[in-house]
């Protein structure tokens, strides 16, 4: 994947559809591009697929949002484990 001197990258839903490996080479490209100083934004109701790559997360809910913060703060209470990100 090829961008065009963007510091602000913004996807909706972009895994979906996609097979098990196309997502990891999607996840892959959005870790090298963060690595590179841009800034993603992926919406998703992917969690567990997000938290292999995000620093930070938003939650929504009822169109508010309802948490802010690291993933594995928001994730652990919940019983999910979090790998260090950047570990696919």
């Amino acid at each position: 994947m090829e961008t065009v001197a963007q510091n602000l990258i913004l996807l909706d839903e972009p895994t979906n559809g996609l097979d098990e490996q196309s997502v990891g080479v999607f996840l892959e490209e959005m870790r090298r591009q963060r690595e590179q100083g841009k800034t993603v934004i992926i919406a998703s109701h992917h969690r567990d697929e997000l938290n292999l790559i995000a620093d930070q997360f938003h939650s929504m809910a009822s169109v508010r949002l309802h948490a802010a913060g690291p993933m594995d703060a928001h994730l652990k209470p919940l019983g999910y484990s979090v790998p260090p990100t950047g570990q696919l």
